[in-house]
């Protein structure tokens, strides 16, 4: 897998939700967002998504992250990537590469990472 640009957040109302999009290649690629509160060194790993663009080399996806809860995590900073594989999830299974969203994980997998990225929550 490439990341073929930056990340974009859109930080959502709701104060913790942020909306993180981004393209990567190859176009079908899986691609999850792990953050992590610089206090907890868990990763908590988000939706496993499978990016779209039919009939390009790269592919487009969007996953929506947490930042803490609506209670914790105000004035925190976190930790942020993204990151991708495109290889058959069987294989996955067999290299223990494999990956559960919605859970908390202290080692990432070797997936192709994106650059990391620190942000402040303040609300």
């Amino acid at each position: 897998s490439r990341w073929s640009d930056g990340l974009v957040f859109v930080f959502l109302p709701e104060g913790h939700h942020v909306q993180i999009t981004g393209t990567v290649s190859p176009a079908d690629a899986r691609v999850t967002v792990a953050i992590r509160s610089e206090k907890d060194p868990m990763w908590w790993i988000h939706s496993i998504v499978r990016a779209k663009s039919p009939g390009s080399d790269t592919g487009k996806w969007s996953v929506t992250g947490y930042l803490g809860t609506p209670e914790s995590g105000i004035n925190e900073n976190f930790h942020i990537i993204a990151i991708a594989s495109a290889d058959n999830w069987l294989l996955e299974i067999l290299t223990g590469r494999s990956l559960k969203a919605n859970r908390p994980t202290i080692h990432l997998p070797s997936w192709t990472p994106s650059i990391p990225v620190v942000v402040r929550r303040v609300k």
